[in-house]
């Protein structure tokens, strides 16, 4: 998976949050908690297939 600054995505302890930076193996995302570093392979995105 390839995420960009703006991009949505769910975590499962955080919820959905918007990607403020991606700095590989991990993301700065900001939830509505706060920001938070996770890792890329514990963010599923949220975009849809048009």
């Amino acid at each position: 998976m390839t995420l960009r600054k703006g991009d949505q995505v769910s975590h499962a302890a955080y919820g959905v949050g918007t990607v403020v930076m991606v700095d590989d193996p991990t993301a700065v995302v900001r939830f509505d908690s706060g920001l938070q570093e996770v890792l890329l392979s514990d963010l599923w995105s949220r975009t849809t297939a048009l």
